[in-house]
């Protein structure tokens, strides 16, 4: 389990952005292959999701590799269905930006989760914890020195596009 204690607050943030980032990559390439245009996602202007840092960083704290496999994913499917709720609520009543809407998906939550999606970033969650995480770590540590001028960097530009989306978009 990884804890604040054993990887350091730096590593927590450094995690945050880089699953951010990479995710909202990911993203645009996706919408590309799906829908042949780009489709920016989410929220804010920066090239971040933050939902899947938040996700990402949660899993860290909480998923035991040690435990069984099926204890993990049911805890990842209840973090990770949170997280989207959560970020859902935070995009539509906020934001006034309804990202995504799963209303026409069966055992769905006002629209904001649904099973079918939970199960699915659940799986998702639990391989990138166990199989893309320690890449990631590695990375972490390969460019330790530079890790702390990125964190500042990134919460900075972080920061000011939130502050910009609530008080100028």
């Amino acid at each position: 389990m990884i804890s604040f204690n054993n990887k350091g607050v730096t590593y927590i943030i450094f995690s945050f952005f880089f699953t951010s980032i990479i995710s909202w990559f990911i993203e645009i390439f996706y919408s590309f292959v799906l829908y042949n245009h780009l489709v920016f996602p989410g929220t804010l202007l920066g090239p971040w999701c933050p939902i899947y840092g938040v996700s990402f960083v949660l899993l860290l704290l909480c998923i035991n590799k040690s435990k069984s496999p099926i204890y993990n994913y049911i805890k990842t499917f209840f973090v990770v269905s949170v997280v989207e709720y959560i970020a859902s609520y935070i995009s539509g009543e906020i934001f006034n930006n309804v990202i995504w809407d799963y209303s026409e998906y069966i055992f769905n939550i006002n629209g904001r989760i649904c099973l079918e999606m939970s199960l699915m970033f659940a799986a998702l969650g639990l391989f990138i914890v166990y199989f893309i995480e320690p890449l990631i770590y590695k990375l972490y540590i390969k460019f330790d020195k530079f890790i702390n001028f990125l964190n500042f960097i990134f919460t900075f530009f972080f920061i000011l596009d939130i502050m910009i989306n609530i008080f100028f978009v």
